[in-house]
């Protein structure tokens, strides 16, 4: 049963490549046979050919070039004749023998019969043969090359000729404009237009040049030939039709030149038209992009109809890829419909100060995507249209540039207040850039920890100097307030404590050297430990500014009042150690420590090579553990 299956597959696969075989392998054949290629001597062409059974036509036709080419490179004219046999007819070159051309009923085109074409291309390749071989001799390269010459010459002449009315028709526009106000913004373009149809008759020339020499030299005849037939090959196909590079390139030309077209257009629009009827710049800047792009549209579909473009094709296409691009471009299309929005609404203008979010300076340009605003620094920033909708914006000089600015003043306590307006008062009308309608004004907002706090408000008509003018404004107030004595004060604070056993040990120490205890003093103070000679040596020192001398007495002291003996740690015996709790113990008795500076200096000592751990610990810790001074 499997290999009955195995077998009925086989057999529709073989039956599947049959019939693929017979459908499409005589389509194919058929189309190289009915296409069609030139034959062409030194880069001109003289008939086409089509193809056979065996040979598309372009392969036949290169055959058949470089024949010809063979049969130019002989010394002596050739003579053509057609031999005709039962099965094809052939022309052939009489001076080489060489076999040149077999006439197909493939190749009958322009005669009843193969014989009468063979005929026909019989006497063309004659006439092109003769003609080539003489444009190859050096007879008629000399005069090619006095041809070529004078040409270029006069083409130089020409060249300067264009240039001569140049000065002249500048003159001209000039007093057409003064005659004609309205035109006076048109000056550029017109001058720019005379500069490009000047610039297009010399571009012309040249050609026609470049044209008329590569056509009179047989070889750069060829290359020149090689060169737009490639370019004219086509690359692709879209629908029915077929399209090159050249084409392409030709087809961008026209597009580009409909863009200015329009553009040229639009100007003449907003020039006659809405100017005439009072429109705002900014509404005949939004009617003018609008109306370009309008056009431009049309005029594009109109070119790519002529073209041979189907539109309905592109118009599927566009509504597939426009998915995509639309995902891609919506930030752009957004910057878009903002700068309409913005256009239309005005919420900002040219020359506004603005601040947009962090970024603070002068509009300069409000174009259809972007803005461009100038920073304090003269630095310029191109901002993207939907940041003025999207986020918050300030405009200081929108309808009104009059604004308020604050400056806040902090004062002493203790200073008179009335002086204080005074003075801030004074540095206020004493600039110039302040307005005095609104009047400055002086307000107390509040009692802080170090300062009676003030604030100075004055207006200004320029926004835009707002920091210039506190600057200065904080200059005078600084001299009025020391001209009418008031203080700017410092943060600081003062700190009051209070320990009972500091009164206690001040009361005790009184009482040694036969003082009388004053009245914050205790009358009685109870008894306190006796103190060791030693110990009474060096008052209370304080970690933070330990010297060098301090810390000697320090470890004196302690070598001294600690016990100092043999101890037993983990079933071993350990000579002049001592325990870090009792340490740290003695010093926080001895010098009135916290536990955590007393941990601080025995690790300053480790750290020193004073002392160590007996199981080398290199850290001092709180508790029953052994240390020992390093020199015992």
């Amino acid at each position: 049963m499997k290999t009955f299956l195995n077998f009925k597959i086989i057999k529709l696969f073989c039956l599947a490549i049959l019939t693929f075989s017979l459908t499409f392998i005589p389509t194919i054949t058929l189309a190289q046979i009915n296409q069609k290629a030139p034959i062409v001597i030194n880069g001109q062409e003289i008939f086409i050919i089509g193809g056979l059974e065996n040979f598309t036509a372009f392969e036949r036709a290169k055959i058949i070039n470089e024949s010809l080419v063979k049969e130019l490179d002989s010394p002596q004219f050739s003579q053509l004749e057609i031999i005709q046999t039962n099965q094809e007819t052939v022309i052939r070159s009489k001076t080489t023998e060489r076999h040149l051309l077999t006439v197909t009923k493939n190749d009958v085109l322009e005669a009843p019969s193969i014989f009468n074409q063979a005929l026909i291309w019989q006497e063309k390749l004659a006439s092109a043969l003769t003609k080539a071989k003489l444009e190859r001799s050096p007879a008629y390269l000399r005069q090619a090359w006095l041809y070529i010459l004078i040409v270029i010459i006069t083409a130089i002449a020409l060249h300067f000729v264009f240039e001569l009315p140049k000065k002249y028709l500048n003159s001209q526009i000039l007093i057409i404009l003064e005659n004609n106000p309205n035109l006076h913004p048109w000056q550029q373009q017109f001058q720019l237009l005379l500069k490009m149809t000047i610039l297009a008759m010399q571009s012309g020339l040249w050609l026609a040049i470049f044209y008329y020499i590569t056509d009179i030299l047989p070889n750069i005849r060829s290359w020149r030939y090689t060169l737009i037939n490639f370019l004219s090959a086509p690359i692709f196909s879209l629908g029915k039709s077929e399209y090159s590079a050249l084409g392409l390139v030709l087809l961008c030309g026209f597009t580009i030149v409909i863009w200015f077209i329009s553009k040229a257009i639009t100007e003449l629009f907003k020039g006659y038209l809405l100017i005439q009827t009072g429109v705002d710049p900014r509404a005949q800047e939004v009617i003018g992009v609008i109306s370009q792009y309008v056009i431009t549209f049309f005029s594009l579909i109109i070119l790519w109809q002529l073209w041979g473009l189907d539109v309905a094709s592109i118009t599927i296409v566009a509504s597939v890829l426009g998915v995509g691009i639309g995902f891609g471009l919506q930030n752009i299309t957004n910057d878009f419909i903002s700068g309409v929005i913005i256009t239309l609404e005005r919420p900002i203008q040219l020359t506004d100060f603005v601040q947009v979010g962090e970024l603070l300076g002068t509009v300069e340009r409000i174009g259809a995507r972007s803005t461009e605003i100038r920073t304090l620094d003269h630095v310029s920033i191109i901002v993207p249209n939907s940041r003025f909708l999207v986020n918050q914006v300030i405009n200081w000089t929108h309808n009104d540039p009059i604004s308020r600015i604050k400056i806040p003043v902090g004062v002493a306590y203790g200073s008179d207040v009335e002086r204080v307006k005074i003075a801030l008062l004074e540095a206020a009308r004493s600039h110039p850039d302040v307005l005095l309608r609104p009047r400055p004004q002086v307000w107390f907002q509040e009692f802080a920890e170090s300062a009676m706090k003030f604030e100075l408000l004055v207006w200004t008509g320029e926004p835009k100097k707002q920091f210039i003018l506190k600057s200065d404004l904080n200059y005078l107030i600084e001299k009025a307030l020391r001209r009418h004595q008031v203080q700017v004060p410092f943060p600081q604070r003062d700190l009051h404590f209070r320990s009972p056993n500091l009164d206690l040990l001040i009361t005790t120490l009184l009482q040694q050297y036969g003082a009388k205890p004053t009245e914050n003093s205790p009358e009685k103070a109870p008894e306190l430990p006796k103190l060791s000679p030693s110990f009474q040596t060096i008052p209370n020192l304080s970690l933070a500014t330990l010297n060098a001398e301090e810390l000697e007495k320090i470890i004196g002291l302690m070598r001294e009042e600690l016990e100092i003996k043999q101890r037993r740690y983990r079933f071993k015996n350990y000579d002049n150690c001592w325990i870090s709790s009792e340490a740290i113990d003695w010093l926080m008795e001895s010098q009135n420590w916290t536990r955590e500076e007393a941990i601080e200096l025995g690790q300053m000592l480790i750290d020193r090579g004073i002392i160590k751990n007996i199981t080398d610990n290199q850290n001092f810790e709180d508790g029953y553990y052994l240390y020992s001074f390093i020199d015992e």
